[in-house]
C-alpha cells in the first residue's frame, strides 16, 4: 500500500515496515555505505512498490553510482516499461546502455531524445556530448563483480555410505537361487558428519554480453570413518549475450572423490535460449556431459539431454520448474545395463522473509537401462525411481542483509530426504540428513 501525504519521517518509518513510500529521493545517497543500505531497504519494498516507475528509477540510479551497470540496465528498463515518458530515466538508461557495451543503442536513444521535446539545457549538453563520441566510441571499462560464500555445518545422516536397504541378495545360479545375507559393512551406516562448502563467482560485462566464472567446493567428513568421506570440486564459465534470441553457453568441469579415492571427473557443455517478460522467464536448451571413472572404465559414458524450465518472480518469492530428458550412452558395450535413459523433474520454491530465506526443492528421477543388468540378478532390465526433498532455512544474524561492504553471517539449517526404489532390490536406497551451522556471504 502506498502512503499519501507522508513526510520524511513517515517515509523512513514506511521503509522499516516494508510499505511503499509516497516518493523516492531525486538523487541517490553520496556515501557508499548509505547506498548499500538503501538497496537493502529497496529490496524489502519490492512487492509493495512493484507498479511504481520511480521505485525502479531510484534503484537504477543507485546501481549506476555503484558501477553495477548490467543490474542498473534491468531496473531502468522496468521503470520505462511502467512510464516511458520520464526524460531523466531515459537519460540514465542511455548511460547504462553505453556502459554495458551497447553504444549504438545509447546513441540512437540520445538522438531520439534530442529530436523530441526540447530537453533542459543540462540534459541537452549531456546528450550532445554522447553523440559527438562518433560511431566508434571507446570501449567501456571492464569491471568485475565478486560474490561468494563459505559455510561449515554439523549434523547427522542415516546412510553415510549410500548402502542398499536389502538384507540379502538373491543370486540366480545354474543349480538354483542362492541367498547371500549382507554383512554389516554393506548396510547403511548412520553417524555424525561435518560438511564444509565454498563458493565464488566473478562476472563482468564484456562487449555485448556478460562473462561469468564460478567455482564450488564441497567436502564431507564423517566422525571416525574416513571410508565415507567425499569431496567435490566444480568450475564453470558462462557467456550470456544481451541480444534478443541469442544463445547462452556454459562449460563446466567437475571431479568427485569418495573414501579418499578419486572416483570420476566430468566435463559438461550446455547451451540454451531464454525468453523473458515482466515476471517470468522460459529456458530451453541442450546439454552434454562426459564422465570418466578412474577405477572402472566400463562405467564411462556420455549423457546427452534436452531440457526446458521456467522461473517466475512474485514479490519476495520465486518459483522454478523444469524437466530434463536424455540418454546416458556407455563407451563400452560391457557396461552393466548398457545405455540408460533418464527423465528428471525438478521444482524449487524460494521465499525472502524479513527474518530469513527459505528454500524447498523437490526432484524426481526415472532411470531405465537398455539391457539386462546381470544374469546373476535374474537377467532383468533395471528400472529405478528416485525422489529427493530438501528444505533449508538461512537466517541472517544482523538486521541488514550485509553488515558492511564485505558481507554478513548467517545461521543455516538443511533437511534432506532420499527415497530410491528399483525392481532390483539391491538398488533400493533410503537416507535422511539434518545439518546446521554458519555461513559467511560476501
Amino acid at each position: 500500500m502506498c502512503l499519501l501525504g507522508a513526510g520524511q519521517n513517515a517515509r523512513a518509518q514506511a521503509r522499516e515496515t516494508f510499505s511503499c513510500p509516497e516518493a523516492f529521493p531525486v538523487s541517490p545517497p553520496a556515501e557508499a555505505a548509505a547506498r548499500i543500505k538503501e538497496l537493502e531497504n529497496l529490496r524489502h519494498l519490492f512487492e509493495d512498490c512493484l507498479p511504481r516507475w520511480d521505485y525502479f528509477a531510484y534503484q537504477g540510479q543507485i546501481l549506476l553510482t555503484q558501477e553495477r551497470f548490467a543490474d542498473a540496465l534491468v531496473a531502468l528498463e522496468r521503470a520505462l516499461m511502467l512510464d516511458a515518458t520520464q526524460l531523466g530515466v531515459q537519460l540514465d538508461y542511455s548511460v547504462a546502455l553505453a556502459r554495458t557495451g551497447d553504444a549504438a543503442s545509447a546513441r540512437a536513444l540520445a538522438q531520439q531524445l534530442l529530436e523530441g521535446k526540447a530537453p533542459p539545457p543540462a540534459v541537452r549538453q549531456m546528450l550532445e556530448a554522447a553523440l559527438r563520441e562518433g560511431p566508434t566510441p571507446p570501449k567501456p571499462q571492464s569491471t568485475w563483480e565478486w560474490r561468494g560464500s563459505v559455510q561449515s555445518l554439523l549434523g547427522k545422516e542415516t546412510n553415510l555410505n549410500s548402502a542398499t536397504n536389502a538384507e540379502a541378495i538373491n543370486l540366480i545360479l545354474p543349480n538354483g537361487i542362492v541367498s547371500l545375507p549382507l554383512d554389516a559393512s554393506s548396510k547403511p551406516r548412520s553417524g555424525v558428519a561435518s560438511i564444509s562448502t565454498g563458493h565464488v563467482m566473478a562476472k563482468t560485462s564484456l562487449g555485448a554480453g556478460q562473462l561469468v566464472f564460478q567455482g564450488d567446493w564441497r567436502e564431507r567428513l564423517a566422525s571416525g570413518n574416513t571410508e565415507v568421506s567425499y569431496r567435490q570440486q566444480d568450475a564453470s564459465m558462462l557467456w550470456r549475450s544481451r541480444a534478443s534470441n541469442a544463445w547462452a553457453a556454459r562449460l563446466a568441469l567437475s571431479s568427485y572423490s569418495f573414501g579418499g579415492a578419486f572416483l570420476f571427473q566430468g566435463q559438461t557443455v550446455t547451451a540454451w535460449k531464454e525468453i523473458s517478460n515482466k515476471d517470468c522467464s522460459l529456458f530451453a536448451g541442450l546439454e552434454t556431459e562426459r564422465r570418466n571413472y578412474a577405477q572402472d572404465s566400463t562405467q564411462n559414458g556420455v549423457y546427452d539431454s534436452a531440457f526446458v524450465s521456467t522461473m517466475c518472480v512474485n514479490g519476495q518469492s520465486n518459483f522454478r520448474v523444469g524437466m530434463q530428458a536424455g540418454t546416458d550412452r556407455a563407451n563400452l558395450s560391457s557396461r552393466a545395463g548398457g545405455n540408460q535413459s533418464r527423465l528428471d523433474f525438478k521444482a524449487v520454491w524460494e521465499r525472502q522473509w524479513p527474518w530469513a530465506r527459505t528454500t524447498a526443492e523437490v526432484m524426481s528421477s526415472q532411470l531405465k537401462d537398455s539391457s539386462a543388468y546381470s544374469d546373476l540378478l535374474g537377467g532383468e532390465v533395471r528400472t529405478t525411481h528416485r525422489q529427493n526433498l530438501r528444505i533449508s532455512v538461512i537466517k541472517r544474524l544482523y538486521l541488514e542483509e550485509k553488515l558492511n561492504s564485505w558481507g554478513g553471517w548467517y545461521l543455516v539449517s538443511a533437511l534432506e530426504v532420499l527415497r530410491q526404489k528399483s525392481n532390483l532390490v539391491l538398488f533400493d536406497i533410503n537416507g535422511e540428513s539434518l545439518y546446521s551451522g554458519l555461513r559467511y556471504e560476501f
